[in-house]
């Protein structure tokens, strides 16, 4: 388990987005960098389109348990 004590204020949780959607207006979104969340999640063992935190400026502190 991970435990986010302290967050960047650009610190966000994405997924791979939401593509093929745009005709009922809605925007892909999803991570800004899909191949490094897909490696991410293969490297820790879970399934390559499972959300991740996208941490960008700033310094934060994490715990894992």
């Amino acid at each position: 388990m991970i435990t986010v004590i302290k967050a960047p204020p650009f610190a966000t949780v994405q997924d791979l987005g939401r593509s093929g959607h745009r005709s009922v207006a809605v925007p892909p979104a999803g991570a800004l960098d899909r191949r490094a969340i897909q490696v991410g999640n293969l490297l820790v063992g879970n399934e390559t389109g499972a959300a991740a935190v996208e941490w960008a400026i700033g310094a934060g502190e994490i715990r894992f348990d």
